[in-house]
């Protein structure tokens, strides 16, 4: 008698099928007698992975297993995400007092700076937003275009969600981009200006009211270059910036840039 016939003779006379057999021998009903078939399954070596790929290339059992498989595997992949989270959050996070001049003036928001390499501490999230930011096609066929940027940017975004102080991207890259503009366009030292941009970070002020805080008054023409121009306002002979008018002149001005430097988390 070949093996094949000895167990189909055993199941018949068992009354039994390959599955009750199966789960007969995985569950502890079994007893002690059955242990080390128990043991032999799930380990490194065991075979349950071969009958679940045999499965999954059957198509009736691939779409029953493919059924069974998906709300385990969402809760799976939410328990993978949030502990990507709380890494990312660590890996996004800045303190104020890390803030200084020089590290905003080096820092712009591209690959070069880690926005990607930051967000490989979430693979599994980063291949859900891939996923959702790419069409098949695109996928396969766009060799030069890739939504890694912009996935790795949303991912920033999630941690400065999750962390208000996880915000290296979110609002540092905008904020370096007024920080330079201030610099320039006004006299003020990096000393008076850092504080500013201190509040700012801990309570999201505008960049409008910034500049106004800042009493800005010369915005270089090149920015204001599709502003209908106007008379220029009174200036105050005591005041080396200019009147409180004036600085009404600066908030409407920054009204327009701001489109331009908003946060990305808006």
């Amino acid at each position: 008698m070949s093996r094949e016939q000895w167990m189909e003779t055993a199941l018949r006379d068992g009354r039994l099928n390959a599955l009750d057999l199966l789960i007969y021998t995985v569950t502890g009903t079994s007893g002690w007698s059955l242990t080390a078939h128990r043991t032999g399954h799930f380990g490194a070596d065991g075979r349950l992975g071969e009958l679940l790929d045999v499965v999954m290339d059957d198509p009736i059992g691939k779409k029953w297993l493919r059924e069974w498989m998906q709300p385990r595997a969402l809760d799976l992949t939410c328990d993978l995400v949030n502990g990507e989270m709380d890494i990312a959050s660590a890996e996004f996070r800045i303190a104020t007092s890390d803030i200084t001049p020089e590290y905003i003036d080096s820092w712009i928001c591209n690959a070069a700076t880690g926005v990607i390499k930051r967000a490989a501490v979430a693979p599994v999230l980063m291949r859900i937003l891939k996923r959702a930011a790419e069409t098949d096609r695109a996928r396969e066929e766009n060799k030069k275009k890739h939504s890694d940027q912009l996935c790795a940017i949303v991912l920033a975004q999630l941690a400065k969600s999750l962390d208000n102080a996880s915000l290296k991207v979110v609002q540092l890259q905008p904020t370096a981009e007024a920080y330079r503009h201030i610099a320039i366009s006004s006299s003020l030292p990096s000393h008076v200006i850092l504080p500013i941009f201190s509040v700012y970070l801990h309570i999201g002020l505008s960049i409008q009211l910034m500049a106004q805080a800042l009493h800005l008054t010369h915005i270089p023409e090149v920015m204001l270059a599709r502003r209908t121009p106007r008379p220029p306002l009174p200036r105050s002979p005591n005041s080396q910036h200019g009147s409180t008018s004036n600085y009404a002149h600066t908030f409407s001005c920054f009204s327009s840039l701001d489109h331009g430097h908003s946060l990305m988390a808006s």
